[in-house]
């Protein structure tokens, strides 16, 4: 007999791709389990922490900030334009040494703490050079800087590519106006020798007709 007809069929459990893509799903359902699982368990130690900080606090201890909301605490709520300035360099629109320099040039400072209106109004100054250390410490602020590098990169490059192209097609026009107009500047020198030869031709003729003639 020919075997079991049904080991053709692509549905088959026997088939080396069918046990393949069963083992891959198991596998892969595994994984997903074990992330899960760390998942959990570290959200079980984030919460004891907090319950031991939140006795610690109720028993008078000293409040401590969490994870990392410290990284993105703005300034005074009364200098929005310091606000937006930070804003913009921690999405990676300005660089860090320039919105310090700015800083310093635009307001009256004492050491590295800019009052601003909001500190003459009785609220807390703001420390830009403290923000800046805070945001270096920021993970996200590698990976934005990172993200940027490889932007302008990009950019530099297709620019240089577009320019390349753009050189690459004048080059080609003009050799072909080049070619274009000697090939224009010679056609009627070629007419011109064309019919000196006629005229030459017809002159000889001309000639052996009279000498048999005569």
């Amino acid at each position: 007999m020919g075997g079991d007809l049904n080991l053709k069929k692509s549905w088959h459990p026997h088939l080396m791709t069918n046990q393949r893509k069963v083992w891959e799903q198991e596998n892969k359902a595994l994984d997903e389990r074990k992330k899960i699982d760390a998942l959990k368990k570290e959200r079980d130690e984030e919460r004891q922490i907090e319950e031991i900080r939140a006795m610690e606090e109720a028993a008078g201890g000293k409040t401590r900030n969490r994870r990392v909301e410290w990284m993105y605490s703005g300034p005074a709520a009364g200098d929005k334009g310091t606000s937006e300035e930070m804003e913009e360099y921690l999405l990676g629109k300005r660089r860090l040494n320039g919105l310090i320099k700015e800083t310093d040039e635009k307001k009256d400072i004492g050491g590295s703490v800019v009052l601003t209106n909001g500190a003459a109004m009785g609220l807390a100054p703001v420390n830009v050079r403290d923000i800046a250390a805070k945001a270096r410490d920021d993970p996200l602020f590698s990976i934005k800087n990172q993200e940027m590098a490889i932007m302008q990169a990009a950019l530099q490059e297709k620019e240089r590519t577009a320019k390349r192209r753009a050189d690459k097609e004048r080059k080609r026009r003009h050799h072909r106006h080049h070619e274009s107009s000697r090939s224009r500047s010679r056609s009627p020198r070629r007419r011109s020798e064309r019919n000196g030869d006629d005229r030459e031709r017809t002159r000889r003729s001309h000639h052996r007709h009279h000498r048999t003639r005569a």
